[in-house]
């Protein structure tokens, strides 16, 4: 097995992906309005809806999925609680009906919630920073379980050095992780 192809590794980029795209939307959603982008910015908008969701049944919504969880990182993590979650909470139900499935409540007459949800940069910043607080604190859980790692470039045998592999592969998995924090949000 190689180590960009380990599960752990593969998890870790697909939260990364989304922890990327949440915040880097957040940031320039704005840009594309300015612009009269609208295909740029409709394609924020659906992505933005998407991955939030993806990251709040990923570090909120964690008890019954079907899906990878923090658990797969071998950390204990208990969903976050408070006024963030439930915001999260909220807009996980809004993508879930409005974005990401042809429901029912996408019709005017079928709806019994007559709420519109909200459609602006500002909004998607602060959705972002709770996601992003969250994230951050199941990186530090992640990274906190994690073998030190001093061996540099080398790879070890999985077969020959088991120990040796995992500790590079979950050294990986946590500077993956971490890269994905660097983004324009959290500057």
């Amino acid at each position: 097995m190689l180590l960009h192809t380990h599960p752990d590794y593969v998890r870790a980029q697909h939260v990364g992906y989304s922890v990327r795209l949440v915040a880097d939307i957040a940031a320039h959603y704005n840009d594309a309005l300015d612009a009269l982008d609208t295909l740029k910015s409709m394609c924020m908008l659906d992505a933005f809806y998407v991955h939030i969701r993806l990251l709040t049944e990923f570090l909120v919504r964690t008890q019954g999925s079907r899906d990878f969880s923090p658990e797969d990182f071998d950390v204990d993590w208990s969903a976050p609680v408070g006024e963030p979650a439930d915001r999260l909470l909220a807009t996980w139900d809004v993508a879930s009906k409005h974005v990401v499935h042809f429901g029912q409540r996408r019709l005017p007459s079928a709806s019994d919630d007559e709420r519109q949800f909200t459609v602006n940069a500002a909004h998607f910043r602060l959705l972002a920073t709770d996601a992003l607080g969250f994230y951050a604190a199941f990186v530090d859980a992640v990274a906190a379980t994690a073998p030190a790692w001093s061996k540099g470039a080398l790879i070890p045998d999985p077969a020959r050095e088991p120990e040796d592999w995992a500790a590079r592969v979950r050294s990986d998995v946590v500077r993956e992780l971490r890269e994905a924090q660097a983004s324009d949000l959290l500057k």
